[in-house]
């Protein structure tokens, strides 16, 4: 899913693998040239990410989701 408030960007992505089948996905997802990076929470966890090129690959666990905060390059 995408969601957005006002400048606020965010995006869910899932797994939707039943978690007992253990199939993780690798999701690559590619950002306007206005980002320099991302910030991704996974449960209590939280990193960031820079962006290669315009791109990142993240692995989404079976049956788990990340959300997703694109960082804007400082103006």
């Amino acid at each position: 899913g995408h969601f957005s408030n006002d400048d606020n960007k965010g995006l869910m992505i899932t797994n939707v693998t039943n978690p007992d089948d253990a199939k993780d996905a690798s999701v690559t997802l590619s950002f306007n040239k206005k980002y320099k990076g991302v910030k991704i929470f996974e449960g209590e966890k939280e990193k960031v990410l820079a962006l290669n090129g315009d791109k990142i690959t993240v692995e989404v666990k079976s049956g788990k989701g990340l959300f997703i905060v694109p960082l804007e390059k400082k103006k």
